[in-house]
């Protein structure tokens, strides 16, 4: 199993690897996938460099990200049955059926056991995802606004959220 944030750019490496590899890619809405990860790279720069020209870091992050995206967009393995497209609202909705739906669409056993066991961990206050605290991040200190986001990949959100602009 792999957790990564880069597999979907490396879909035909991977498969020439791992020819049987299920692969899962969730869609997020890209204001907020970019605006924290805007703020999680400003802070370790400034960390290390001190003070960086915010908005110049969200010009050029926000293209090099535009320009990743489009080659995964554009990759032959986009629709492969190996790779499952889930709207990452969904499946923190409701893990639990996300994960059914993918087993029975990979023709892969889920039985009452599985359920009881992803219910009891996801149960479990141990595993809470913001038992650390929660990550916050604001766009207004790198000059763009969630419009200008929405736009930029007003093409990514119609595909996998369904949507055009704002989630």
């Amino acid at each position: 199993m792999l957790k990564g944030t880069a597999h979907q750019f490396l879909l035909e490496q991977l498969w020439a690897e791992y020819p049987d590899a299920r692969c899962v890619w969730t869609h997020r809405d890209p204001v907020e996938t970019y605006g924290s990860m805007l703020e999680l790279t400003a802070m370790v720069q400034e960390a290390t460099a001190g003070p960086i020209d915010r908005p110049a870091l969200a010009e050029g992050l926000l293209a090099g990200m535009r320009a990743g995206l489009d080659g995964a967009l554009s990759s032959p393995f986009l629709d492969d049955p190996r790779l499952a497209h889930v709207r990452f609202n969904d499946l923190v909705a409701d893990p639990v059926t996300e994960l059914e739906r993918l087993f029975k669409a990979w023709s892969l056993d889920w039985t009452s056991q599985h359920s009881g066991c992803a219910r009891t961990w996801l149960d479990d206050s141990a595993n809470r995802g913001d038992r650390h605290g929660r990550f916050t991040w604001s766009l207004e200190s790198f000059d763009v606004t969630a419009e200008e986001i929405d736009r930029l990949f007003a093409d990514y959100r119609m595909r996998f959220l369904g949507d055009g602009s704002g989630a």
